[in-house]
């Protein structure tokens, strides 16, 4: 039942009656309300047989004083206020079996978020590290490209000399005669 239809149920009217409530009625409703089925049903069944027979007299059977009538208004009242308690007893334990959980949640949320925070914190550190040793790296790394493209020039030019020197070897290697002619030119020059 919600709160609003609860508070609905408890903010009827109290039952004002103009006309006081005669005996029977109220004995009736006393043994309706009181679940006693098989003494009213005695109880309509004896009535009835008095009134048939007219044994009943009309002065002795008077109205209700008020006060039980209240009394008994009064006494459903607290029935409903109790019935009334014991639901919010049970929503309020329902509410807060869900706060727990909910708090329970945030709590391990939170927990992961600020994880989530501290390894982003060591990730941008790192970041600011690695770049600065990148900075620091890219000046060493001009001089060695450049180191590297004189060598491979030099490289070039000794392979080709060389090549050269061994063109002209294996030329003269290739003619024996040319050789020695050479040789003994090469001895006069020297004499």
């Amino acid at each position: 039942m919600s709160t609003n239809n609860r508070h609905e149920a408890s903010s009827d009217p109290p039952c004002i009656s103009l006309q006081p409530e005669a005996v029977d009625v109220f004995l009736r409703n006393f043994l309706f309300q009181t679940g006693m089925t098989e003494t009213l049903d005695c109880f309509q069944t004896e009535w009835n047989e008095l009134q048939q027979k007219g044994l009943l007299d009309a002065e002795q059977v008077t109205v209700i004083p008020d006060m039980y009538t209240d009394i008994q208004r009064l006494e459903m009242k607290v029935k409903n206020a109790q019935r009334e308690r014991d639901e919010y007893r049970r929503d309020a334990s329902v509410a807060s079996d869900t706060l727990a959980k909910a708090e329970k949640a945030r709590d391990f949320h939170r927990m992961h978020h600020q994880r989530v925070v501290q390894e982003r914190e060591k990730l941008l550190v790192e970041r600011r590290r690695i770049k600065a040793q990148c900075d620091n790296v890219k000046p060493a790394l001009r001089r060695m490209k450049e180191k590297w493209n004189t060598l491979v020039k030099q490289t070039a030019l000794l392979n080709s000399k060389r090549d050269k020197a061994l063109g002209q070897s294996s030329r003269a290697t290739s003619d024996p005669a040319r050789t020695r002619q050479n040789q003994t030119v090469k001895r006069q020059h020297k004499q």
